[in-house]
């Protein structure tokens, strides 16, 4: 049979790789489909290369026949050079020396083979490839490219190339790259021999990277480019990356971008400020992607472009469209232009924060929904307070377990003191010095409590003289709230700051007698955790996770939202019986100052990143779904043995007992299968279906669902549906349903709604034909493990023969 090797030129913008790959049609990105009818109900393909010149050679050879290519480049990634082969089993087709040509004139502009030569049959370009090479051109300078903009990386600042060259040579040779592979790369050596790591200034503010090697990691090419060229900002020293070779730390070369609605002055974007500070000190690469800043709050984009710790600092994206009113035009062009931003940075960890708030309830109906499905499928979960994973799992935002409480980070040693400058603080700001002063921080808006103030403490203020109220802040609530005040007769009772730059708020707290924090909404507030760390006592409503911090007559006192009678009795206690609330504060603050630093914060985080990061530590749900037990064994036993060992909750669900069988029975067949379990380190369950007799109803699929529901499963496996075996076609469409009926609501199955994002197939033992997969999985390790599994099913007589030939099988 005649066999040819291929070499292929493509530009990879518009290809989704190299591999062929089926997806959902529910998945599937607009204009992305070749093919419909590929003969998998509900899957459709997606252009990929492989799938290009393979209906070229079906139109030329007139046969369908499988490419091998020597590398599976990923989206995006063009070719000058790719080696590939197939074989035709007739003698069909045009002579050698126009084969090329035929394949031409029949592929896609995008796509040209430039050799096509005979090979023989032993030719495997997998693997006997030697050596693989990458190029990056880089355009540097205040001009975008143009002509050449599919293939070029366009750098703003002008890049240092002796630099990038020092750091490439650190990268040359044998060394473990774990620091440069993406997460959950899926291999299980990450040793790889750099043989070169070139970068060349080609004048016209041109850079090129070159690097070759015997192999690569899932995105490592990637990840040492971006590397070099945070090098040529001066951004990372050479240094840093020697370290991040030797320690295998990805969190010296992976980025982190945190995305924050609007750097206005406040709680939420203070504490973002403050972890990307954190995390730059820390080694990481971090990014910060915000809307527009704009409105009486003030702006902290000037903190957050001052900073620079050893050379680095925080890179800055505004997104024009992101927006804090709920707009559907814009939402939609600004989750566009975020999807860009994260395509080209590439970054390990996206950590989202504050985004539309204070909105009424039809529109609070829409993002409840949308919150529910972004716990879907987001990697983890973080609050502030235990009071708001309570708050979201009760509007059935995802499950306890998916949360990580991580308090808000505050500079501790800055507001320790600050009681000190009290005198000098109330000169400045006009206050008598024998007033006993109210204060409160915050923006003046909706729900953050000065309208509570006025209604509550009018008579009481107006019966103390001595009382003045210091409302630091300002906002779009200003003008309304000072012509209240008026009419009540209280205005020239306020000293109002207007905005004040963060780091000056610790000092004007330190001017308070008492702070009062009648906010209707909060995370937690961290204006209350700064005065107790101050040492002052604090008032504020029971709202959200305030009642961590400002616990009833322990650290302070804590009343009711809208209670006024309750407002104006603590602030009366307060007044009047002050030594005793200063020693609440001084119990407040010794808690915060314990459990409230910016480096507990980052510690949590840090913590989160790595269980989402680390393949060894997602905890994914993972649903293996048998007609009969030795069904998963034979089929995927070393995937499933892989999964366990890297710590997911794997789950087999057998649909039948596989009895009766020539030598078994079901106890003896229950006895096998619970072995094999514990020698895959996996679980197992029975759901008692009829052996032989399986069949597709509503029954059926709804005990399946059942079983998705209650274990959460996020990935299901199930047989591959062209299969000669009754049961094993029963049961797929069985479980196809039931991915579907598992999300429904309003329905009488147990457990919480969920839809698994994933459905795969794998091959079982009855198949009526091979299909080309969409991914292989690499077990080498787990062969024995995999052979012992199987026969641990000592009725069913398995020969040598037979466990050897599974070490050749997933």
């Amino acid at each position: 049979m005649p066999r040819y090797r291929l070499t292929i030129a493509y530009e990879g913008t518009d290809f989704h790789g190299w591999q062929k790959q089926y997806v959902s049609a529910e998945t599937a990105p607009p204009g992305s489909v070749v093919e419909s009818d590929t003969g998998r109900p509900g899957f459709v393909q997606l252009r990929t290369v492989q799938w290009a010149v393979e209906e070229a050679v079906f139109q030329v050879f007139r046969e369908r026949v499988t490419i091998q290519g020597a590398s599976r480049t990923d989206a995006g990634v063009h070719a000058m050079a790719q080696t590939a082969a197939f074989t035709v089993t007739g003698e069909t087709g045009p002579p050698i020396e126009r084969i090329a040509m035929a394949l031409n004139s029949r592929l896609p502009e995008d796509v040209l083979i430039k050799a096509c030569v005979p090979t023989s049959d032993e030719f495997d370009p997998i693997g006997m490839c030697e050596s693989k090479g990458y190029r990056y051109s880089i355009v540097t300078g205040p001009l975008r490219p143009l002509w050449n903009r599919r293939t070029a990386h366009y750098v703003y600042e002008a890049l240092d190339v002796e630099r990038m060259r020092e750091a490439g040579k650190a990268i040359e040779g044998e060394h473990d790259f774990a620091a440069f592979a993406q997460a959950k790369h899926g291999r299980e050596s990450t040793v790889r021999t750099v043989f070169g790591c070139e970068v060349a200034d080609q004048g016209d503010n041109a850079v090129a990277f070159d690097v070759s090697g015997n192999g690569f990691l899932y995105n490592m090419v990637r990840i040492i480019a971006g590397t070099l060229v945070e090098v040529g900002k001066g951004r990372m020293e050479v240094e840093r990356v020697r370290e991040a070779i030797e320690s295998g730390d990805r969190r010296l070369a992976g980025p982190i971008l945190h995305v924050s609605t609007r750097l206005i002055v406040g709680g939420s974007q203070e504490n973002t400020i403050l972890s990307c500070e954190e995390q730059i000190r820390r080694g990481h690469e971090v990014h910060l992607a915000y809307g527009p800043i704009y409105g009486p709050e003030g702006s902290m984009l000037g903190r957050v472009e001052a900073f620079a710790h050893e050379g680095r600092s925080i890179v800055t994206h505004e997104i024009p469209d992101m927006v804090r009113e709920v707009n559907p035009v814009r939402d939609w062009r600004g989750t566009g232009q975020l999807r860009g931003l994260i395509r080209e940075i590439k970054p390990d960890v996206v950590h989202t924060h504050s985004f539309h708030a204070g909105l009424p309830w039809w529109k609070n109906t829409m993002y409840v929904a949308s919150e529910r499905y972004a716990s879907r499928h987001g990697h983890a979960m973080v609050s502030v307070a235990d009071a708001m994973t309570s708050q979201y799992v009760g509007a059935g935002i995802g499950k306890a377990a998916d949360y990580t409480t991580v308090r808000s980070g505050m500079e501790v040693e800055r507001f320790l003191d600050v009681r000190a400058q009290r005198d000098e603080v109330r000169a400045r700001l006009g206050i008598p010095a024998g007033a006993f002063v109210l204060g409160t921080v915050a923006r003046l808006a909706e729900h953050k409590g000065h309208d509570h103030i006025l209604d509550a403490l009018g008579d009481e203020l107006r019966a103390r003289p001595d009382v003045v109220l210091l409302w630091v802040g300002d906002g779009w609530w200003r003008d309304r709230l000072l012509e209240k005040a008026k009419r009540l007769g209280l205005r020239e009772r306020i000293v109002l700051t207007g905005l004040v730059p963060p780091e000056d708020v610790g000092e004007h707290i330190g001017a308070m007698d008492c702070l009062v924090h009648p906010s209707e909404r909060e995370g937690l507030p961290r204006t209350v955790v700064q005065a107790l760390l101050a040492g002052v006592p604090v008032v504020a409503h029971d709202a959200d996770g305030t009642g961590e911090a400002c616990v009833e007559m322990v650290t302070g006192r804590l009343v009711p939202i809208g209670d006024h009678a309750k407002l104006r009795e603590a602030v009366a206690w307060t007044i009047d019986h002050h030594e005793d609330a200063l020693l609440l504060a001084q119990e407040g603050k010794t808690r915060c100052v314990r459990g409230w630093s910016v480096s507990a914060m980052v510690d949590g985080l840090d913590a989160v990143y790595k269980r989402a990061c680390n393949a060894t530590d997602v905890m994914a749900k993972v649903l293996v779904v048998g007609p009969h037990p030795d069904d998963q064994e034979l089929g995927m036993g070393g995937t499933i043995a892989k999964l366990a060992s890297r710590g997911h909750d794997v789950l087999l669900l057998d649909i039948t007992n596989g009895e009766p069988t020539p030598y078994g029975d079901p106890e003896t067949r229950a006895k096998e299968a619970d072995t094999a379990a514990r020698i895959l380190g996996v679980e197992r369950r029975l759901l008692g279906l009829p052996n032989r007799e399986v069949e597709h109803t509503l029954e059926a699929r709804h005990k399946v669902a059942g079983v998705i529901r209650e274990f959460q499963a996020e990935i299901v496996f199930t047989p591959f549906f062209e299969d000669a075996h009754p049961d094993h076609r029963a049961v797929t469409r069985i479980v196809e349903d039931a991915r579907f009926d598992a999300k429904l609501t309003k329905t009488d199955l147990p457990g919480e709604p969920i839809y698994p994002r994933w459905l795969f197939y794998y091959y079982a033992t009855h198949l009526r034909w091979v299909a080309n997969p969409n991914f292989l999985i690499d077990v080498t390790g787990f062969e024995e493990t995999k052979r012992k599994s199987i026969v641990a099913y000592e009725t069913h007589g398995w020969t040598r023969r037979w466990t050897t030939s599974a070490r050749a099988s997933a």
